[in-house]
């Protein structure tokens, strides 16, 4: 019996999967983003979605960046084929509060920079928005398909998560040694967080040449500011930022400036 984490990231996953482990259920998160592009290509040739990870019980965090921003969900595409491909599975859609979510969501890695630039946005507002709708859409349209079937478990990631997902998964045969959620990966702002915001902000400055002049330009407004506010990174490693965005700032002006003419 194979167990999908089909809820978005930040929403407890990385829990969820580290309690599958400690009571032996073979899991797999994410594996860098090869599990989701693995189902993407299983799914364009025609095969079983899973083909290179059956030997895995239970799957979390499926999803993956594509070229030129934004994500690829693998379990919000891909839920119902899954349960038609692998009868007898079991799915977990996992939630938290929306606000609470999106606000986790943005200070996690390049979520809101491949958001903006994947999707023409230009502000945290018109992200958010986005955001809202996945998000509401995903969780309503699992709900409309599972409704009345008992292999499916809509679980809000609160003090009761960890009693209400060992319930489901004993009435379903398993034995658990462990029943409390583990707590990992709460995304809050640290030194690790800073140095990977100027990580993401020296790569996404080297792009700024060849993406599109007006989207360049949206981002950078919006990522600029931002570079004096980091705390925990290096004096010289803020003005490196600082110094580059600001070069690129002027770089696209000039040229769209040029393109008005």
């Amino acid at each position: 019996m194979k167990i999908f984490v089909i809820g978005f990231n930040k929403s407890g996953t990385t829990s969820i999967h580290d309690f599958f482990q400690e009571n032996g259920i073979e899991s797999i998160h994410w594996d860098h983003s090869n599990l989701s592009r693995a189902i993407a290509k299983n799914h364009k040739q025609g095969n079983r979605l899973l083909e290179g990870y059956e030997e895995w019980q239970a799957f979390s965090d499926l999803e993956h960046p594509v070229k030129g921003g934004g994500y690829y969900y693998s379990a919000e595409k891909h839920f119902q084929t899954i349960d038609k491909q692998y009868p007898g599975s079991l799915f977990i859609l996992n939630y938290r509060s929306f606000d609470s979510w999106a606000n986790s969501r943005r200070n996690h890695g390049n979520y809101l920079l491949k958001a903006m630039l994947g999707d023409g946005l230009s502000s945290w507002e018109e992200v958010r928005e986005l955001w809202f709708r996945e998000y509401s859409d995903h969780i309503s349209k699992a709900s409309d398909y599972f409704e009345g079937k008992d292999n499916f478990l809509l679980l809000e990631m609160d003090k009761e998560a960890g009693t209400k997902l060992s319930e489901f998964l004993e009435r379903h045969g398993f034995n658990l040694s462990v029943r409390d959620l583990p707590v990992a990966h709460r995304t809050h702002k640290n030194a690790v967080d800073d140095q990977q915001a100027v990580n993401y902000a020296l790569e996404l400055a080297k792009f700024f040449e060849v993406v599109d002049i007006v989207k360049s330009m949206k981002v950078l407004e919006a990522v600029h500011p931002a570079v004096s506010q980091l705390e925990g990174v290096s004096e010289a490693q803020a003005h490196e930022v600082s110094d580059r965005l600001s070069y690129y700032y002027s770089v696209l002006g000039k040229s769209l400036a040029k393109r008005k003419q």
